[in-house]
């Protein structure tokens, strides 16, 4: 496709901290700084643990040349819409409660998307 072009930000991580150059060049990125900025959105401690695991999975999957699924891009489509909807669910819990009421709240939602997560491979591929 003539309009699609793979770009990337510079940044440079230091001490635990990612410094966006704002320089936008052609290319993969060699590093992914996508937990460093799910960190500074304060996504909750649960959601960037599960992402720390999921990428030392893949970088062990990528050295190894493990395990690879064929998914069709609808799938992958709808599952990233029934992430997206999660991330909103997730986002709309009150930031003032207890941590048990927290705890509440993080199960409420995992409940109501639970079917639907499980139904799609790419998700469970992905994420579980």
């Amino acid at each position: 496709m003539k309009t699609v072009r793979n770009l990337h930000v510079t940044a440079v991580a230091e001490d635990g901290k990612v410094t966006l150059l704002y320089k936008v060049i052609e290319g993969a990125s060699s590093q992914s700084f996508g937990i460093h900025v799910a960190e500074l959105a304060e996504f909750p401690p649960d959601v960037i643990a599960i992402a720390k695991r999921k990428a030392s999975e893949l970088e062990e999957f990528s050295t190894e040349g493990e395990k690879s699924i064929n998914v069709d891009t609808a799938v992958i489509t709808q599952g990233m819409a029934i992430v997206q909807k999660y991330l909103e669910a997730m986002n709309e819990i009150p930031k003032t409660v207890s941590d048990d009421e927290m705890v509440g709240y993080i199960q409420d939602v995992n409940g109501r998307f639970k079917v639907e997560m499980e139904g799609n491979a790419w998700i469970v591929n992905e994420f579980m």
